[in-house]
């Protein structure tokens, strides 16, 4: 164990072109967190401690049992940290490709999802004033479910407040509206949730195996296909909604998705209680899951659009500010942005960060 201001850092469980991730014990009570701390020397770079103070701003305004908690924020050493809940269980993605679920357990990941992005839409600044929080990659990766069958929901990286902020999130759950660069709202969140209850629903990728320019072009253009025949069409209706090309033509608000899906449920007499997911979770004892996901599995963790048209200019052995240059000549505009983009390539294993002579490059 390391010391590290009020915590024991223990295991690393993972690490970023950013930050690396550790479990952690608080010693005022001997509390199991997990602490995402900021690399050395980032933090001098312009711009970057806001918008890591940014997530850390979103997740601190949120308070639901279903959205991952914050307890604690920092700098020790000069060095900028996250503490933050740690769930033990498996997130959604691998929950799924352990092999099909029932109808109950993917209610309740739904249910579960929407009580989280009705929080995070319904939220107020100090003064009251609705300030609604767009989370904008609500994926499988993103959704946790725990050892006692609670679900939450994670990774607020990428969020934006009142809609405003840079385009982001996974390609194969990402809004048509998303991907076309137009202003992000609540319904993109709802679209995302609807993709995710697809799979959930249907054991399979929404989308299927397609390259990234095919799988804009379907996202944008044509639609989610039908659910297989063997889904209640009741439910079916309900994904169809929550997933249709036009913003305008999905539910009102997450409030009156959850409020449907309890419909259709109540109908079906459904269990959807956290025995839906606790047993399956227990049985298969999962490994921790953190706010990270992990290097190397790139399948896994589908690129964004930013990530992929970066991927296209970073050179084997680029350093951390050359690599910056090049996806802002390419893509972006504000090099706080393009480190973001860079640890998500690191973290999904596109690319290799390795530290040499005292500066971090870039390998694919």
């Amino acid at each position: 164990m390391t010391a590290f201001g009020a915590y024991e850092l223990g295991r690393r469980l993972g690490a970023g072109g950013m930050g690396e991730v550790f479990l952690a014990r608080r010693l005022a009570d001997g509390q199991q967190v997990v602490i995402k701390r900021v690399l050395p020397g980032l933090a001098s770079r312009p711009g970057f401690v806001e918008r890591f103070l940014h997530e850390v701003q979103v997740l601190a305004r949120l308070h639901s049992p279903c959205i991952v908690r914050v307890f604690d924020f920092g700098e020790v050493d000069g060095r900028w940290f996250l503490a933050m809940e740690h769930v033990e269980g498996l997130d959604v993605a691998a929950w799924l490709a352990r092999g099909p679920v029932s109808l109950s357990a993917a209610c309740r990941v739904v249910l579960e999802g929407a009580s989280g992005l009705m929080a995070a839409h319904g939220a107020r600044d100090a003064a009251g004033r609705a300030t609604p929080v767009v989370h904008r990659d609500v994926s499988p990766h993103n959704l946790l479910v725990d050892l006692d069958g609670s679900v939450k929901l994670i990774d607020f990286g990428v969020a934006s407040l009142g809609g405003q902020g840079e385009s982001g999130g996974k390609l194969a759950y990402a809004a048509p509206e998303q991907l076309m660069d137009e202003l992000t709202s609540p319904h993109g969140d709802q679209y995302s949730l609807g993709v995710v209850a697809w799979e959930c629903l249907a054991g399979q990728r929404a989308f299927g195996d397609v390259e990234d320019v095919e799988l804009i072009r379907l996202v944008t253009e044509v639609g989610v296909r039908p659910l297989p025949a063997s889904v209640p069409s009741s439910l079916a209706a309900l994904v169809q909604r929550m997933t249709a090309l036009a913003p305008s033509a999905r539910f009102g608000s997450m409030s009156e998705v959850r409020e449907a899906w309890l419909e259709v449920v109540r109908g079906l007499r459904l269990e959807v209680g956290p025995a839906a997911l606790a047993s399956r979770a227990v049985v298969e004892q999962a490994r921790p899951v953190l706010p990270l996901p992990a290097p190397g599995d790139r399948e896994r963790q589908p690129l964004s659009v930013v990530e992929t048209a970066a991927l296209g200019v970073i050179r084997d052995g680029m350093s951390a500010e050359e690599a910056e240059a090049a996806i802002d000549a390419r893509t972006l505009d504000g090099a706080p942005f393009a480190l973001d983009v860079l640890q998500g390539l690191v973290e999904k294993g596109a690319l290799r960060a390795e530290d040499r002579d005292g500066e971090r490059r870039f390998f694919r």
